[in-house]
């Protein structure tokens, strides 16, 4: 069962309520537990299982779709800290609607998609000139892998790369950026708000070492049609 940081009021005055299926029928041994437990039970779910109780009746749906759960389950996993999203730049569209902001983030976000910035080198000093950088990713949050493809151009000359990597918490990821003649290892972070990825790059080939810093940005969807 997974940990959650989900408080459950029980000294509330909450009356019991009698789940009713589609069909008219009660789930004994479910129905006389208090709102507030079943939402509390619901809070350990994942994500893949509370949509599917959502399905089972009106009432579970309710329970499903409980704000708490959602703004939880944001901060658990893209690290919001808002207290409302009305508050939270990236969606402020979906007002108090968590489980809307949590959808969109995993798909929009998440989902696969192109990131357009920057990397440069900072040692040695003298080779310092911005790389301009384009690359197609993709990092389910249940997985925590790091996939993706693309091109750094270097004084006007493109170079293809693959990443692989992953997350090793709710924001902070390392992956590795393959060459055809090289691999250097990334460290950052995501950062929700600004959609965009940064940290800094590392290169040690046995005789050279170099470091660097990169930034992307993930472009919107009507930048991407």
């Amino acid at each position: 069962m997974k940990e959650r940081s989900f408080e459950c009021p029980m000294n509330e005055n909450v009356d019991a309520m009698e789940v009713v299926t589609e069909t008219g029928g009660s789930l004994y041994g479910i129905h006389n537990l208090p709102s507030e437990m079943m939402v509390f039970l619901f809070s350990f779910m994942e994500v893949k299982d509370i949509n599917n109780v959502r399905l089972v009746c009106k009432t579970w749906k309710e329970f499903a779709d409980c704000p708490r759960i959602w703004r939880q389950l944001c901060i658990d996993d893209f690290n919001v800290c808002s207290s409302e999203p009305a508050t939270f730049n990236y969606h402020s569209l979906h007002g108090k609607d968590w489980r809307k902001t949590y959808v969109d983030l995993t798909v929009d976000l998440c989902g696969e998609g192109t990131w357009k910035g920057m990397s440069k080198w900072i040692e040695p000093k003298g080779f310092d000139h911005e790389q301009e950088t384009t690359v197609t990713l993709e990092f389910p949050r249940k997985s925590k892998k790091i996939s993706g493809q693309g091109s750094t151009v270097n004084y006007n000359t493109p170079s293809s790369f693959t990443i692989d990597g992953n997350f090793s918490s709710a924001t902070k990821f390392t992956w590795s950026k393959h060459f055809a003649t090289h691999t250097s290892l990334y460290e950052g972070e995501l950062d929700v708000e600004t959609r965009t990825l940064q940290g800094r790059i590392d290169y040690d080939d046995g005789r050279t070492k170099w470091k660097g810093v990169f930034l992307y940005k993930r472009k919107t969807c009507c930048e991407e049609s």
